[in-house]
């Protein structure tokens, strides 16, 4: 589902491995599993957020189309 958006899938975890990211390097390779396409959401946003100087939640804000 990334593949239109960039070539690397990031590593989405769920809030109870949270923990195991710290854990033993068997931990964190058990991590490694593709998220489901089904529960990704994909928008477009604006130019600003490529900027690592910029912050805050507008970034990832929808752009309105007209």
């Amino acid at each position: 589902m990334c593949a239109p958006i960039h070539n690397r899938m990031p590593v989405i975890l769920a809030p109870k491995d949270w923990p195991k990211r710290l854990g033993t390097p068997d931990d964190r390779k058990a991590l490694l599993r593709s998220f489901p396409a089904e529960r990704m959401e994909c928008w477009p946003v604006g130019k600003a957020v490529e900027n690592v100087r910029n912050e805050g939640p507008d970034l990832v804000a929808p752009l309105r189309t007209v």
